[in-house]
């Protein structure tokens, strides 16, 4: 059975530094547009003062990440609280999260991984503090051994 998995990596694959809006296209150009103009209305969205080679460097190694955590085993149980697949994507995320420089990222018990990121604020500068939540798992109605994902550019539905 094929699995079509249709996921936004919005900031991932956009190159949130960029603030010119290229022309229709691909999903990373639709979304470069939507980017450019949140911009025009907001001053929360940040530079990174990245060059055009270092972002592309960049997606491209986050998008060949998501294609290998897509290959894990993650669906969830009517039966079990975590799998073992579930639990085997935590200990794959946790040892890469170390490996990033986090080696204080904290795998608990029940497989939720803490880590804390510095500030990049000028000292003395302050923001509230932001958190992510994401899942391992997907639904137990849909396989997920021996996921090899496509990539499709220039989709058109159907």
């Amino acid at each position: 059975m094929k699995k079509l998995i249709i996921v936004g990596l919005g900031l991932l694959l956009s190159g949130i530094t960029q603030a010119a809006v290229p022309a229709p296209g691909t999903l990373a150009q639709k979304i470069q547009r939507q980017i450019a103009s949140a911009r025009l209305h907001s001053k929360n969205i940040p530079n990174l003062g990245l060059s055009e080679k270092q972002l592309a460097a960049y997606r491209q190694t986050m998008f060949n990440r998501f294609l290998h955590y897509v290959t894990y085993n993650s669906a969830s149980s009517y039966t079990e609280e975590i799998t073992e697949g579930q639990k085997e994507i935590a200990r794959a995320l946790h040892q890469e999260i170390q490996k990033m420089g986090y080696p204080e990222a904290q795998l608990t018990d029940h497989y939720y991984i803490f880590v804390r990121i510095p500030s990049n604020l000028p000292e003395g500068q302050t923001a509230p503090v932001l958190g992510f939540s994401g899942h391992f798992d997907v639904t137990p109605d849909v396989a997920t051994t021996n996921v090899h994902a496509r990539v499709i550019e220039r989709y058109k539905g159907g």
